[in-house]
């Protein structure tokens, strides 16, 4: 029977393991910044902010800088891409994943999984993670660029971007 991975889970792995390249440091701790669209109405956004700050309170050598996007999520992010100051891990839909891949800005996880004590890829349907493979020319197949943090028709996802320097 296959666990169910906690969001905090998978966020703890992407934090502590995707970002050591490239985060600042600010009196001593990790700056993380992740965007995620953003209502303070809607429930799921309320628990990823409470969960977030959880996380920060568990782990207070990482700060978490949130960017909350209530409109044109997307343009926004391609234009922070384009401008060079990408989130470190952003929320988007399975199906823009070639289009950041293509662009250069999305880091493989495979490597940072292997190392992995908690989060381990029998964990996952293989159905959840197709459209988060892409080996260049065949999605579905080749390195995992991200995880769905829900299994419904939208597949929604975090990722982590290569380029951000």
């Amino acid at each position: 029977m296959r666990r169910f991975v906690p969001f905090f889970v998978l966020i703890s792995l992407v934090f502590i393991h995707g970002c050591q390249r490239r985060a600042s440091e600010e009196a001593g701790k990790v700056v993380v910044s992740i965007a995620c669209y953003y209502s303070p109405t809607n429930v799921l956004c309320q628990i990823l902010d409470k969960s977030l700050d959880n996380f920060m309170r568990k782990n207070p050598e990482i700060v978490v800088k949130k960017i909350w996007l209530s409109r044109d999520y997307t343009n926004k992010i391609l234009t922070m891409i384009a401008g060079g100051t990408p989130p470190d891990i952003f929320r988007t839909s399975p199906d823009m994943v070639i289009t950041y891949i293509l662009k250069g800005t999305l880091m493989p996880l495979d490597e940072f999984i292997e190392k992995s004590r908690v989060l381990k890829m029998e964990d996952f349907f293989p159905a959840v993670l197709y459209k988060y493979r892409f080996d260049g020319k065949n999605i579905g197949k080749g390195p995992l660029y991200g995880f769905g943090t829900d299994w419904s028709p939208d597949q929604t996802l975090f990722l982590v971007l290569l380029q951000k320097v």
